[in-house]
């Protein structure tokens, strides 16, 4: 006996995905002709991507800005506070947040959909406070384009030596 023949009642969830499935004798099929491929670009494409989006940050950018991040980004900074995507903009918005990026040696990690970016950064706020640190960056493919969805940056202590020269 075939389970899935017409005469048996459809999972609700599968009928709704309509013309994605179709019926073969004894099983569900997916027509994959109707799903785009994703193909991930390279580890210099998000190291590009990452230096245009710390140089928006910078520059406040702010169209640049709101396209780099999802709706649901989440910063983590230094000191370990969780800053939503609403807040992390607003405050660059109403004034000066960064004063300077600069990017240590990018180390890439690629799957599909999504991309992980480690670095050591020193940042240099407009208060002339300097902070190096490990920067990490996560990127998902969201509606066909790029975004980060995760940043978090962790202090180095005083005595390290950072990838930018600093110590």
């Amino acid at each position: 006996m075939c389970v899935a023949s017409p005469r048996h009642r459809v999972a609700p969830w599968l009928s709704a995905l309509g013309p994605t499935f179709r019926f073969s004798r004894c099983a569900y099929t997916m027509n994959t002709s109707v799903l785009p491929l994703v193909t991930t670009p390279d580890a210099d494409f998000f190291r590009a991507l990452e230096v245009k989006r710390t140089q928006a940050l910078v520059g406040r950018d702010m169209p640049t800005i709101e396209g780099l991040h999802a709706s649901d980004y989440e910063l983590i900074s230094p000191p370990g506070r969780v800053m939503t995507r609403e807040r992390y903009l607003s405050l660059i918005a109403a004034e000066p947040f960064y004063a300077k990026w600069e990017h240590g040696e990018m180390r890439v990690r690629l799957s599909e959909g999504m991309a992980a970016i480690r670095y050591q950064a020193k940042i240099t706020f407009p208060s002339g406070k300097v902070v190096d640190c490990w920067h990490t960056d996560i990127y998902a493919l969201l509606t066909g384009s790029w975004k980060a969805i995760w940043s978090q940056a962790t202090q180095l202590p005083p005595d390290a030596v950072s990838s930018n020269g600093a110590q």
